[in-house]
Order: C-alpha cells, then structure tokens, then sequence
C-alpha cells in the first residue's frame, strides 16, 4: 500500500536542481521545468536545423514535419485525434479565449447595439427579474454569453466583446449552471458524456484546394456562392456561447466537462429558461486542470477547449492551444488574414481562400520553435512514466493529507486556525482538483493579512500564491464578499496584486497551495510546520484596556533617532533635526524608483535598493546618492525649472503626477540596479485611506507613505523582540542597531521607564510642539526579514512579531499640522508626552 504522496517516482535532485531546499507550492500558476526536458531541447536545436515553415527548402519541411506530429500528439494528450477536433497554437489560454470571441459567429443572435449584462442571484425578486431578461433575450432572438461566476479573468473578459457585439451576457452561479445536471452534487462524480459524432458539417471544409479544371474566375464565383450560402445559414439561428473552468483555479473546484454539452444537445435549461436544442457551445478553460488531471475527448465533448503548456511542462511559455471541435469550425468567423493563412488571395479584387481551421487561424509565422518544445515536454513525461492517471492520483492524495492537516491545526481554546475555501468538507478527486485556498484566523476570530503569511513563507523558503489569483468572481464568492465590500476594497486603496491585505479587518483576498507531481509528502508537512510555528497560539493574549483622556507627563520619554527615506523603499537618511510639513516629514518619500514598466520598484522586488542610500542637505538644496562601489552622484532638488514631460505612476491605488528630469541620475541608478530605471519625484499627493478614530479631522494628505506620516518604535521593544529572538534561535546574530535600521521607522524613541511595546497604547502625543494622533498599528510585512548586512532573508524576528503580537510592531501616526504656517522641527533630544492613551 502506497504512502501519501508516493504514487509518482522521480529523482528531484537531478530533475530538478532548482528547487535545492525550496518548497515550491504554486504549480497552478506555472510548473516546473524538468532538466531532462531542457536538455533534450537543447540538443536538438544544437544538432538539427529548424526554420520558418512557410520555405520550401528541406529544413523548412522537416519543421512542417515537427509541427504536425506536435498537434497529433496534443490530440492523443486529450484522447482525441485531428479528425475530431483542430488545434489552433495560440498565445496561451488568454490568447485562445480573445482568439474564441474575437471570431465567434452568434448568427442571428448579433444585434445591432451594444448588448448588456447581468447577475443571476439567489435573491428571489433579482433571481425572477434577470431570468426573464434571458427569456426577453431569446425570444428576440438575441445571442447570450453565459460564464461561470468562478470563471478565470481571462474568461471573465470575453463579456466585453460579447456585449459590443449585442449579445447579453450573464454571471451564472454554479448551482444554476448546473442544475439541471442529473443528479448533480458537489459530492458527486461527473457525469460521462457519449462519444461524438465521426460525421462532420464542418463549413469550413468547402475551403479546400481549387479544382484544377476551374479558372481563376469560375473559382472566385463558386466560392463566393458557398459563402452567400455559410451566411445565410447562420442567419437562420442565433447561437449561445457558455464557458467555465475544468477546474477552478481558485478553490481546485472541478467541474464535469462533458455533461453540460450533452445537454445542450436536446435544449440547456438554465433557471426558467431553456434553450433551443444544439444553440448553446460549449467553452471549457482547462488551464488550471491540464497538469494534474486527465481530460478525455473522446468521451467529454466540449465545442471549444483552451490551456496554455507552461502549466504542463514549465517551460516553453507564451504558447497555447485552442481546441475546436470540428463540426463547430463554421462558428468561427474570422476576418483578418495574415501570413501563411491563405492558400490565395488577389490584392485587386475582395478575394481570398482560406486554409484548413487550424492554420487560417496562426497568422504569420508560428512559434515554432516553442512548438518543438512541446515535443520533447510530451517526450519526456512519458520516459520518465509520467502518466496523467499517476499524476492526478499523487496530487489528490497530498490534497487531501494538506486538508486534513490545516483542518486539525488549533489554537489553545480549540478555534480553528485555518479557513479552507472548499466546496465539501469531504474531499472526492472527482470534484476537488489538487488546489487548496485558506486564510489564516487568530484565536479571537480575526484574520491574518495573506501578505504577513507570504512573508513568512518566503523566509522559510516555501512558494506559494495570494490574492485573489485573478478570479475576483470566486474570492467574492468564496470569502463571502458583499459588492459594496468590495467597492470599499478599491476606496481603499487595494488594487489586484498589491500588498494590501486586510480593510477593515476583512480579507481582500487569500493564500492558494497547489500540488504538482513533483511535490511530496514533505513538501506539505514543512507548510504546516511553517504554519504551526508562527500562528498557532498557546495561550490567551492580554485584553486591551478602555482608553484614558489625559495621561501626565513622561519626561523620561524622548526622542532618539530621525529616519527619513527620500527614496520611498531605499535606504535610510538619519539626522539630528528636521523640519516637519501637514504631509508629515519635509521630503520623506518625494522620490521613488521606477522600472521600465512603470511600476515602482520595492524592496521585495529588488533587495539591493537598500543599498542605495540618499542624503539631503536642506542649506544647499542638493540630495547626494551613494551606493557600494560607484561614485557618489548628487542632483539640485529644487531647481525651479518648469518640469516637462509629466506623468502618472501608481501609489498604492492612486495615480499622481510625477517627472523625472535628472537623465544623468536616471543612468546612475540604471547602472547601480543593472537595469533601466528612472528617479520619480512625486509632484502631487494622496489622502489617507485610514484616519485617528479618536479624533476629528479631514483629510490626511500623504507623499509615498503607506498609512499614516511616520511610523514610530520604542528602543524597548526593539531590544525586547531582539533579545528573545537571539534567544530561541542561537544562529541568529545581528546587533540592536541593524536590527533598528532595517525596523525602517523614522522616530525611534526612548525612556527610562519605558515597558516594551507600551507604544501600541499611545493615542495622542506631543513631541516639542508638534502633535501626532495614532493612525493604526504597523503590520509588519516581509521586508523586515532582509538582514541589513548581505541582504539575506531571516525570518526569526518576523516569527515572534507575528505568534506574539499578531504582526504588529511600531504605530503609524499622523501629524497634527495646520498648512500654510512656519514648519515646526523635531530634533533627537526633544521630549515625548503622551497625551491620550488606551490603560
């Protein structure tokens, strides 16, 4: 009897050298290439010549050669052959389903206007009010795109074009979807589906080679004719377009593939609707279930099928494949024709004959050397006994080992401290494909933020996915999201793929583990043990106390380090005294750096920004840039000059108007990266999302600062967190001063007095004349992990912030200034009183 995650037999050391001591947990969003896979490519470009397949000459055969074996052996992949369906190289999954919309013909559904769009809910009154909208629809004869509401982005954004071209498109649920599915249960097998038909009306098929006996003008007529006909045969009937996953990428919900098909057959009815007998085709998107789960197209018949290769074999991206069933070629009415498409065309005259599905729809030439690839990816999965039945076995167990552990992992009052989006409790390989997606609760109830648990998995070397994997549709379904939550995510600030984890306590998305054949059964024990040591708590926390109005002065306290940083995520700038403005520091985080794409560039993207040290000389004017090994660069900050070439770049949701006028800066900094970057200075500002609760007061304008205008730490609690973390791990070193700096706060402060973290109960302060209000607690994410010193990652510290203070260390506050006045200064001397505090 086979232990769990023993089914499949493969040396990862030599297969994998990558992963050296990496757990690698996002196999839904790209597999790993294996060496042999690799190197058999390799050799193969190094031994033999491959060219553009469009030649004649005997290379070029040999690739048309290559090219067509490569589709045979994708058919046989799906259990299929080319007879039954053609297979269209695309860009990947994305660029299959653009490719499906972009040409799918909606006969006499295709009005005229725009279409429109609409919700099938449960709420009784919308439910009834949107299924007659699709019964209207029908009845005037307009087409429907119908998708999941779990549906990939990709899929998701197929409406756009449906709608521009009058087709109404509908957000179905899945108990709608498949409702009327025999005996349909979450629980439940899918359902087989008969083979298809071996009789093709394939439409397309009367564009074949001229009879040699025709002239050019008897062809030109002929097949214009058969057009007028193809035309006036869709004009008969609309057709409907339905699309969902094979599995679903966020949850590893599976879905049956065929059943939906069958029963469109004889009329799919979905809600009070049914649809005409063989008017609805079906779109399947089996990206998310091509490397781990076997798809059989001799038995499930589906009209269209589209996935992408890197899921599969890791390597090459960039291509893809739709599938179409043959008998619906005559559904895709695509207009432009690029090289290679055609087996004629006249340039004076509206003429031109179309090749075979599969090639009139690769325009220009194929990537053919990525095709090669795919040859060598099938090659090597079955030498090394690879087989998708092995496969889908192995993964279902170490999903269904993974659940069983997050499930029984407890707090010390018996809560639990995994929430696990899954349809069933009782997992079925049937249903639940090798995914599980969770978010990590504290004893009281509450969330951890999915960045906080991502940092810590870097530290630990373990790779997986958050957010919400762009499949917004199922992450609202799954986390129970209203649509005004989520309108209140984007006010606040959150935007897909940023850090942004928690609003108002709520999740904005999620942590996703994905199995592929190469992981095992230790690849999900070191998860839960990354999990078990940082989250699960062994005894209860002290309650917080009711707030206090006025607390007498500490004089002890006081003021000792000023941190700036002009350069949002690059190093530190400390300084005796510094004038303070209403958007908190005067220069702290004006200036960012960004990439080529327009994006800023963090510390979690590049750790070597740390290195970049900026200081400004407020006499002069002049910042002055250092970093290791290259000579210092400085640059006049406020030249005067009237900027030109404005922009806008992204701050955490908001767009400001930025300029980048120093080349020669620009071209420093390139060279210190090793890549192009530019120096962005921030001309306009942002408001905070989040405001002091305590007290009244309007908007909070910001420059790069995430919260609030500083973010304030004791000497006690850095000294206390790093005293108990040299303590429970012996190999960490690194001094009370490097451990400060990379804290990354700009007042450290200090008191005789002073009990550690006694900070988190501060409300109001007053430092000199200046007055701060507490914003929120600082939720510390990743970038604490980067040691100052050779920039390695050590999570120890983040450890014991997170299981004992619930990842918050140091408080943001917002400074209580009035615009327009003499800017007051803060100075390391200077004494700290609270004012308002909450014991």
């Amino acid at each position: 009897m086979s232990t769990v995650g023993d089914e499949i037999k493969l040396d990862r050391e030599m297969e994998l050298p990558q992963l050296r001591d990496r757990v690698y947990l996002d196999n839904a969003g790209a597999g790993l290439p294996l060496k042999s896979h690799l190197t058999n490519y390799t050799d193969d470009l190094m031994s033999r010549m491959y060219s553009n397949p469009h030649s004649q000459h005997t290379v070029s055969h040999l690739t048309r050669k290559v090219m067509n074996n490569v589709r045979d052996e994708i058919a046989q992949f799906l259990n299929t052959d080319l007879t039954q369906y053609s297979v269209i190289f695309t860009s990947g999954t994305t660029g299959s389903c653009k490719q499906l919309v972009d040409t799918f013909n909606w006969g006499r559904g295709e009005g005229e206007q725009g279409g429109s769009h609409v919700y099938l809910n449960s709420e009784l009154f919308e439910y009834q009010k949107t299924s007659k909208k699709i019964q209207d629809a029908i009845l005037k004869k307009q087409s429907c795109f119908l998708y999941l509401e779990s549906n990939h982005t990709s899929v998701v954004g197929m409406r756009e074009i449906a709608q521009d071209r009058g087709v109404l498109s509908v957000c179905v649920r899945e108990e709608d979807m498949f409702g009327s599915v025999p005996s349909y249960d979450v629980t439940n097998p899918m359902i087989q589906s008969d083979n298809v038909s071996n009789e093709s009306d394939n439409i397309l098929q009367i564009f074949t080679h001229p009879n040699s006996g025709e002239t050019a003008n008897e062809t030109f007529q002929r097949l214009s004719s058969e057009r007028i006909a193809r035309h006036q045969h869709l004009q008969t009937q609309g057709f409907h377009l339905l699309a969902y996953p094979a599995t679903c990428n966020f949850s590893g919900r599976r879905y049956p593939i065929g059943t939906i098909e069958q029963l469109t057959r004889s009329g799919y009815k979905l809600c009070d609707v049914t649809f005409a007998p063989e008017s609805v085709k079906v779109f399947i998107d089996a990206a998310a279930a091509l490397s781990t789960s076997e798809i059989d197209l001799s038995r499930d018949t589906p009209h269209f099928l589209a996935f992408s290769f890197y899921k599969l074999f890791g390597f090459p991206t960039g291509i893809g494949a739709l599938l179409v069933r043959n008998d619906s070629c005559y559904l895709l009415n695509k207009k432009y024709f690029g090289g290679g498409t055609v087996w004629s065309y006249v340039s004076r005259y509206n003429f031109h004959l179309c090749k075979e599905t599969q090639k009139f729809f690769e325009d220009g030439t194929i990537s053919y050397q990525s095709i090669l690839a795919l040859h060598h990816g099938f090659k090597t999965l079955k030498s090394l006994g690879l087989y998708m039945c092995g496969i889908s076995s192995h993964t279902f167990s170490l999903t269904e080992y993974t659940y069983s552990k997050l499930s029984s992992l407890r707090h010390f009052n018996n809560s639990p401290i995994c929430e696990i989006y899954t349809s069933s409790t009782e997992l079925h390989p049937a249903t639940q494909g090798p995914i599980l997606t969770f978010n990590v609760l504290r004893s009281d109830g509450s969330y951890v933020g999915y960045s906080t648990l991502n940092a810590l998995a870097n530290a630990s070397m373990i790779s997986i996915r958050v957010g919400c994997f762009c499949n917004v549709g199922a992450c609202q379904k799954y986390l129970k999201l209203s649509d005004d939550q989520m309108l209140l995510f984007l006010k606040a600030g959150h935007r897909c793929g940023d850090e942004i984890d928690l609003v108002e306590g709520l999740p904005t998305g999620a942590v996703r583990v994905s199995f592929g054949y190469y992981n095992t059964k230790a690849d999900a024990d070191r998860l839960i043990d990354m999990l078990e040591r940082n989250f699960v708590e062994t005894q209860a926390s002290k309650p917080a106390a009711e707030s206090t109005e006025f607390v007498t002065n500490k004089e002890s306290i006081y003021v000792k380090e000023i941190a700036l940083f002009p350069i949002k995520s690059c190093g530190s700038m400390k300084v005796k005294e510094w004038p303070v403005c209403e958007k908190g520091f005067l220069y702290d985080r004006v200036w960012a750096i960004r990439d080529s794409k327009n994006v800023i560039i963090r510390q979690t993207m590049d750790k070597n920004l740390y290195n970049i040290r900026p200081f400004i000389d407020l006499e002069s004017g002049i910042m002055q840039i250092s970093y290791p090994g290259m000579k210092q660069i400085c640059f006049k900050i406020n030249d005067n000059k009237e900027h030109t070439n404005l922009y806008k770049i992204r701050v955490y949701g908001v767009r400001l108007q930025a300029v980048s006028p120093h080349a020669e800066v620009n071209e420093w900094l390139s060279q210190a990266l090793g890549y192009k970057v530019e120096l962005a200075q921030m001309l306009s500002s942002r408001y905070a999302t989040d405001k002091p609760k305590h007290v009244e007061v309007d908007k909070i304008p910001l420059q790069m600062q995430s919260k609030a205008h500083v973010l304030l730490i004791s000497q006690q609690s850095a000294d206390n967190v790093l005293e108990r973390t040299q303590r429970f791990t012996s190999t960490y070193k690194e001094s009370v001063v490097e451990f400060i700096d990379r804290m990354r706060g700009n007042l450290l402060v200090e008191g005789k007095d002073l009990e550690p973290f006694v900070e988190h109960t501060w409300r109001r302060i007053s430092v000199k004349d200046v007055a701060m209000d507490l914003v929120c607690d600082c939720m510390r994410c990743e970038v604490i992990s980067i040691h100052a010193d050779n920039l390695s990652i050590n999570d120890g510290p983040m450890r014991l912030i997170n299981k004992e203070k619930n990842g918050l260390f140091g408080i943001q506050m917002s400074f209580d200034i009035q615009p327009g006045k003499q800017l007051p200064t803060i100075a390391v001397g200077d004494k700290l009183i609270v004012l308002t505090t909450t014991t």
